[in-house]
């Protein structure tokens, strides 16, 4: 059976875009016909408050709000960007690296084909 999973923070409650979306999504008659099963998944979280009140605040406090999380995401993304040619170089090794075990090839030769073997002796 398919699964579908939809991880947004509004799974809980409808605040704003990404929940209508998903209203509109979900309950569409070909989502449904398509789709056996969807889980929603979501934060772990109480915000204190209901989702009027979030829509309620004004522009002062949500560009606040707004400037404060873009700047730690910003920092947050520099901190882990490279600061001379040599973190470039590394940086592209360490990917290359991962990408090698991501291969198709890698996936048969270390995953299916054992898969397969093994069943294929099951059914023997």
């Amino acid at each position: 059976m398919r699964t579908v999973a939809h991880i947004t923070h509004e799974a809980i409650q409808k605040i704003g875009g990404i929940g209508a979306v998903l209203q509109g999504l979900l309950t569409a008659r070909s989502y449904d016909k398509n789709v056996p099963r969807t889980v929603l998944i979501g934060p772990l979280f109480d915000t204190g408050t209901d989702g009027d009140a979030l829509k309620a605040i004004g522009t002062e406090e949500r560009n606040q709000i707004e400037a404060a999380n873009s700047f730690d995401i910003a920092a947050k993304l520099l901190g882990r960007l490279p600061r001379n040619e040599r973190d470039v170089d590394e940086m592209i090794e360490r990917g290359y690296e991962i990408a090698k075990k991501m291969s198709w090839e890698v996936v048969v030769e270390d995953y299916f084909l054992p898969g397969l073997h093994r069943a294929l002796q099951n059914q023997a």
